[in-house]
């Protein structure tokens, strides 16, 4: 027989490299494949968006490449969330599904606000169901084409779930949900029966097939495990890194300023009222002093405002971009963060982003639980939780800041790293590479 018919039989050393180029190229040259399913996404400006860019930027660190599969975010549908900054991102395919119009506005106005008023708010997140049935469609029409190692769905809407059970029946596809809100959270003490349990119960049946179950805090991860018997991670919000770049355009100026929502359960009162009292009480700096707020809650700081003496302290900056909010954190004196004093295991995105502004933070009224052990693991801020504290804390910072021009910010830096948003991406890539080798 010719030498060139021969079969070519490799040695114990060929075999051991040729095992060895595959295995790198399926590590290095051949990613895994990650469909996200999310209910919002950039451009549209808040935390859940934040979170899943964070993921869908960096999993390809760690041997991962996402797709995102999202409603379209327009200045049309979304006029209060659009930003115009958060229009170009070319860290992953994302596939962003026309949500049509509802047949009347006024109708679902209707329909939305009878949920709240009847105690059935946490239901909202299964509707409404037209974005679902588009995002559905396009999801299996996508697996259809292209395989995915693992699908990550988020909340707060519940129908990315049901959408990543329905691959998971379709395709086999494993998939972890994540859980950036849980049913209940916002209430520490609750009956024997609630909506919030029938949401929670609801959405654990969608989840009946996933892999693993993820969600931002401790106590939220205890609650999914007494809902469920599947695997939780706690994967945090984390931070971007962020370059001090910012120069303070008022260095005369004590400023302390807040970005995110007012509402019953974050409530400036404490402050406000301390702000007060240190006017009452003739304060020789708190003409230093002034309290910026950032973000769409305007008309309801007013009406916490009122007539109150310290008005002429606070100044409402509107609703910004969150590269503008992001510099106004830098460009602070201090920061302010509303935590929620009723609610349980809520590690909010506004803790993390204050973290990458190095600056003290001041936490009010403070909540016993996740925020206040973070401020105190990492030395990053102080919590105040009544009027009085409050201006004893104002005012050793007026006095420090006048004597020093900046206050004293000297955190556990090895313990701030932990939150990073790449330290917390490893996790997740590491998540899905269990439940995709299953």
């Amino acid at each position: 027989m010719n030498s060139f018919c021969t079969r070519w039989m490799p040695n114990k050393n060929e075999k051991f490299q040729y095992i060895l180029i595959l295995t790198l190229k399926e590590t290095y040259l051949m990613p895994k494949k990650v469909l996200i399913i999310s209910s919002c996404f950039y451009p549209e400006n808040v935390p859940g968006s934040h979170r899943m860019a964070a993921f869908a930027r960096h999993l390809s660190e760690f041997g991962w490449q996402a797709t995102v599969i999202c409603p379209d975010c327009t200045p049309a549908n979304m006029p209060r969330h659009y930003d115009e900054s958060l229009t170009t991102f070319g860290h992953c395919p994302v596939i962003r599904v026309e949500s049509p119009p509802p047949k009347s506005e006024l109708l679902e106005r209707i329909f939305n606000k009878l949920f709240v008023i009847a105690g059935l708010k946490d239901l909202l997140g299964f509707t409404p169901h037209r974005v679902y049935r588009r995002l559905l469609n396009t999801a299996l029409e996508l697996a259809a084409k292209e395989h995915f190692d693992a699908v990550l769905a988020t909340a707060p809407r519940a129908y990315t779930m049901r959408i990543a059970n329905q691959l998971n029946t379709e395709f086999g596809i494993p998939w972890a949900a994540d859980f950036r809100d849980v049913p209940g959270e916002l209430t520490r003490h609750q009956g024997h029966w609630s909506t919030e349990k029938m949401a929670l119960n609801l959405i654990m049946k969608f989840c009946a097939s996933a892999q693993a179950l993820v969600t931002v805090s401790t106590p939220l991860a205890k609650k999914l495990e007494s809902a469920s018997d599947k695997p939780v991670e706690v994967i945090f919000n984390g931070f971007e890194s962020q370059k001090q770049t910012t120069k303070n355009k008022n260095p005369d100026i004590f400023t302390i300023v807040y970005c995110g929502s007012i509402m019953i359960d974050r409530d400036p009162t404490p402050l406000l009222d301390a702000l007060d009292l240190m006017i009452k009480n003739k304060n020789p700096l708190v003409h230093k002093l002034r309290f910026h707020y950032y973000g769409r809650s305007g008309q309801l700081l007013k009406k916490y405002i009122g007539e109150r003496p310290c008005s002429h302290l606070v100044q409402d900056m509107g609703s910004v971009s969150l590269q503008e909010s992001l510099n106004a954190q830098q460009n602070a004196t201090a920061l302010l963060l509303l935590s929620h004093a009723n609610g349980i295991g809520i590690m909010t995105s506004k803790i993390f982003e204050y973290l990458a502004a190095r600056r003290p933070i001041l936490s009010v009224p403070g909540d016993q639980d996740v925020t206040d052990e973070l401020l105190d693991k990492t030395r990053a801020g102080i919590t105040g939780s009544n009027p009085e504290q409050l201006v004893n804390i104002l005012s050793s910072w007026l006095n420090e800041w006048i004597e020093n021009k900046a206050l004293n910010y000297k955190v556990d830096e090895t313990e701030v790293a932990k939150y990073s948003r790449i330290r917390q991406t490893e996790r997740l890539a590491n998540l899905l590479g269990r439940i995709s080798n299953k």
